[in-house]
């Protein structure tokens, strides 16, 4: 309970500019308290942000989640950025599963598992670009990245052994990347 690391999830420590440009919800803490422990060496650190399964009234609930999420990320990466520590942190925006592309009969969106966006930056991404293509949300009709390509995607800029088996508690065998294949196309 001394230890010097745990300075790190002291946000006491932050500017009150800081603490205004993340914003105050738990996600925006969450962000600031992510960039204090890249900044301690933490190699993976996962902030969650719920609420995004708007079945019902999506008009009403999406820009109060998309205000949250916009000021916090965006203080986030302008931070990495600004400390040099961008180019060596991957930063994963993604969801467990796409929506729907029409509002339905509640005026929200259901599941769709045939197609989601994700978002990278940093890590030895290169910016700017877009894989893959929809046809108007439908189906993908161009580069299509499946779960596991994803996760082989992120193994690979973290430079993990993708095809080392790993075994779980009950001894069932398992890689990183269940088979995915990365999209070395990213790196720059």
């Amino acid at each position: 309970m001394k230890s010097e690391d745990l300075d790190a999830f002291d946000l006491s420590k932050e500017s009150a500019e800081a603490h205004r440009s993340y914003g105050g919800s738990t996600f925006a803490q969450g962000c600031l308290l992510a960039r204090r422990l890249v900044e301690h060496g933490v190699r993976f650190v996962g902030v969650n942000l719920g609420g995004w399964d708007m079945h019902q009234d999506i008009t009403a609930r999406l820009p109060e989640r998309c205000g949250d999420l916009d000021q916090a990320l965006g203080a986030l990466l302008g931070d990495l950025e600004r400390r040099g520590l961008l180019d060596d942190t991957l930063v994963v925006l993604t969801s467990e599963f796409g929506r729907t592309p029409k509002i339905n009969q509640n005026s929200g969106r259901d599941h769709y598992p045939k197609a989601f966006s994700s978002v990278l930056w940093g890590g030895g991404i290169q910016g700017g670009q877009v894989y893959g293509k929809t046809d108007k949300g439908i189906e993908v009709t161009e580069n299509k990245v499946t779960p596991p390509d994803l996760n082989a995607t992120i193994a690979y800029a973290l430079g993990l052994p993708l095809d080392l088996v790993l075994y779980s508690a009950n001894k069932r065998p398992f890689t990183v990347t269940d088979k995915g294949k990365p999209i070395t196309e990213l790196f720059g």
